[in-house]
């Protein structure tokens, strides 16, 4: 499949870290992707292009509660944006239960969490899942509460992650869950440096 994520409307700054994911994670077995904060789909179009080219059998997992915020869309346009955004890779992903335990050993397959962050957290197992890619709300708050909730979920050996480091909030909640350090990574945005952040569980 050729990939559309450049026609769809966001923020796709963080092209690298997918990339470096992509080859980061395991390919003898089933994978489970969360990305919180999914906005209009695009970084998800690009996300479920590659795993269709690779033949990945990754299950990936959308969660957004889809209320915007001022300026863009927001409620029911922003999800049905994200809807259409995303079909023509969901056509071809089996959906599978809302839960992370639930991968697909045959194939792809797509979820959607129309939840809060923290209350979609709360429906997944603990060490069940490989990548959490935090891209919600950025205050500082938030993305604590964010980390709090996701980090018991991913597996050993798994990575968390997030995007907009310039933010003041992400750079203050990443630092003081992880203090003993983080990878930062370059992403560009507008022709700016524009990192993000990345952790690896440890095993």
């Amino acid at each position: 499949m050729e990939h559309y994520w450049p026609s769809v409307p966001g923020g796709f700054w963080f092209l690298n870290a997918y990339a470096k994911l992509l080859e980061e994670i395991p390919k003898d077995r089933p994978v489970v992707w969360v990305e919180v904060g999914v906005f209009h789909g695009q970084s998800l179009a690009y996300l479920g292009v590659e795993v269709l080219n690779r033949n990945l059998p990754m299950t990936i997992h959308a969660v957004d509660n889809f209320a915007g915020w001022p300026g863009v869309a927001q409620g029911e346009e922003l999800y049905e944006s994200f809807l259409r955004n995303t079909k023509p890779i969901r056509d071809q992903m089996p959906y599978l239960a809302v839960n992370a335990s639930t991968a697909n050993p045959l194939g792809p397959g797509f979820s959607i969490h129309r939840l809060p962050s923290v209350d979609a957290a709360r429906t997944f197992e603990d060490s069940s899942v490989d990548v959490v890619w935090l891209d919600a709300d950025h205050t500082e708050a938030a993305v604590s509460a964010d980390i709090a909730a996701w980090l018991p979920k991913v597996k050993p050996g798994g990575w968390l992650g997030g995007d907009d480091w310039a933010f003041s909030g992400v750079r203050k909640a990443v630092s003081q869950h992880f203090p003993k350090g983080y990878l930062l990574g370059e992403g560009e945005r507008l022709g700016a440096p524009w990192p993000y952040w990345l952790v690896k569980v440890e095993a």
